[in-house]
């Protein structure tokens, strides 16, 4: 596997709870289900991000935009 690098993200204490105890009601741990919506998320928008970044250049952030 690749080298592994952490992402640390910081939410509110009753989200993080009840994320933690639904993962384990679902028999899966919050990285597996974490990772899995990062290989979604990526494969449904990366593929446009990158081809965008090839014709226009570097995208640039704008008042109002969202990343």
């Amino acid at each position: 596997m690749d080298d592994e690098v952490g992402l640390r993200i910081r939410l509110n204490e009753r989200l993080r709870k009840d994320f933690l105890s639904t993962c384990k009601a679902r028999d899966t741990t919050a990285a597996q289900v974490l990772r899995a919506f990062m290989r979604a998320y990526v494969e449904e928008h990366g593929a446009s991000v990158r081809q965008g970044q090839l014709f226009n250049g570097p995208t640039t952030r704008t008042a109002g935009s969202r990343s």
